[in-house]
């Protein structure tokens, strides 16, 4: 499995209000009291393509043959009301997003490079062609728990949960199986394939002993090539409500986050190493990390259950606030991609949070304060997302998309709504109201166009 290095060569797309003057200045946005100003931004509904994760036009239990994929990959295969739980661009090529979730949904569209009303009416279902990753070995119910592109933009791995076992797979943009890995315990949590080397890992409950069905901690699996076996290492501890995650900070090193404890970890030969424990907060539990490759940078951010943020620079120390960044949980933490390589300037770390607030800091600054902060509305913010230059931020809660240009936070350039999505909706959508627990928002590799998933609905959403 190859993964290589990525850098994003685009650039920051204007948004259709680039330029323009508003009659009377926006009051600046300073915090959670004060809700971020709508009323002159740039609506994006027009521009939006929503992809069906079924047909509308054939039996449930069937599912439309892609466009593009060929016999040896080509599948029917009966759906029931299938959900997304993961949506994510291909690294390399803007044409491809990829999305998966339960019933065996696992798909790659190769997306039309333009969208809108002029394309395909009512926005819905452009039937731009589609590869079907999980051929007729995998259950029916089959439900995928986590994946992610790897970094060389040519294969993508899958984690998937059958209710019996667990198993990861890898496959190529066109649909072909090219490794598996199984005899995880269900569910692996996380995947992460490493950014500088041809590494994975992930995340599963351990097995418990003999003739218990209770996990036992967790484990945590490298999976360095196709044709090496996979090194693992156990951590003590298991409890159902735990978010165990883990971020790659070199070749050969990563960071585990579980409960309150954050380890740094060193691979090498068919041997997994505990380096050193971070030092945490006392009954606070982690929720996300994330690390800063930046160069020069180097540092590791986690957010907590109790809404604070800590960062650990290159050498470990931790820079720690006295106060919370959030009034509760955080629940998404994203660093900005660097706009200007090899230049110093601020490192800015974005957290979403339970309050419906977003907050942006400079990370390299000692008091670890936000400098702005953005209330959304009342409902949490569940996804954030930086275009791959860093020029612009969107934030989503359940049933809206907003987007800032770096920097003037006073008001967004452009928002979305849920609310306004046309075309048929599940029952999920427009009856009974559920709260969803899974959402994802990524930029293609422009930062032209923006993917929103939530439960049925995908959202294909141009920015430009």
């Amino acid at each position: 499995m190859d993964i290589d290095n990525h850098q994003s060569d685009g650039h920051a797309y204007p948004s259709p209000l680039e330029g323009e003057q508003a009659s009377t200045p926006a009051p600046r946005t300073e915090g959670p009291d004060h809700a971020t100003q709508t009323d002159k931004v740039d609506e994006l509904e027009s521009k939006t393509v929503y992809l069906r994760l079924t047909p509308y036009d054939q039996p449930p239990a069937l599912s439309s043959a892609p466009a593009n994929q060929s016999a040896e990959v080509l599948h029917q295969r009966p759906y029931h009301n299938p959900i997304l739980l993961h949506c994510e661009w291909n690294p390399k090529d803007s044409s491809r997003l990829a999305a998966a979730g339960t019933d065996a949904l696992a798909r790659i569209w190769t997306v039309s490079p333009t969208t809108g009303q002029e394309q395909v009416a009512d926005h819905v279902d452009p039937g731009w062609p589609s590869v079907n990753l999980l051929n007729e070995e995998f259950p029916p119910n089959t439900r995928i728990t986590a994946f992610t592109w790897a970094s060389d933009g040519k294969h993508i791995v899958v984690a998937t949960d059958d209710d019996q076992k667990a198993r990861i797979d890898l496959w190529d943009m066109e649909g072909k199986q090219v490794h598996h890995w199984d005899g995880f315990e269900a569910p692996i949590v996380k995947l992460r394939c490493n950014p500088s080397g041809r590494q994975a890992l992930s995340i599963s409950p351990a097995p418990g002993k003999k003739g218990s069905t209770q996990p036992d901690g967790w484990l945590v699996t490298v999976l360095p090539s196709t044709s090496a076996a996979p090194i693992e290492t156990r951590l003590p501890g298991y409890d159902d409500g735990d978010e165990p995650d883990a971020a790659w900070i070199s070749e050969t090193e990563f960071v585990v986050s579980v409960r309150t404890t954050m380890s740094l970890f060193r691979h090498a030969g068919d041997e997994v190493m505990l380096v050193r424990e971070l030092k945490t907060r006392p009954n606070d539990p982690l929720t996300a990390v994330q690390y800063d490759g930046t160069e020069g940078s180097g540092c590791i951010a986690a957010a907590t259950a109790d809404g604070f943020i800590d960062v650990w620079d290159a050498s470990g120390e931790l820079r720690s606030s006295d106060a919370p960044a959030h009034d509760g949980r955080i629940s998404v933490l994203q660093w900005q991609p660097l706009q200007a390589p090899g230049l110093e300037h601020e490192r800015l770390l974005a957290s979403g949070g339970e309050d419906g607030t977003i907050a942006i800091r400079d990370a390299r600054l000692s008091d670890n304060k936000a400098k702005f902060e953005m209330t959304i509305d009342a409902n949490p913010v569940l996804a954030l997302s930086f275009t791959p230059d860093g020029a612009f931020i969107a934030g989503a809660t359940r049933d809206r998309v907003l987007i800032w240009k770096v920097g003037e936070y006073s008001m967004p350039r452009a928002q979305w709504s849920r609310s306004s999505r046309p075309g048929r909706s599940s029952p999920k959508v427009n009856g009974t109201p559920e709260v969803e627990d899974q959402h994802c928002l990524c930029w293609d590799k422009t930062g032209q166009r923006l993917a929103f998933g939530v439960n049925d609905l995908l959202a294909v959403i141009n920015f430009r």
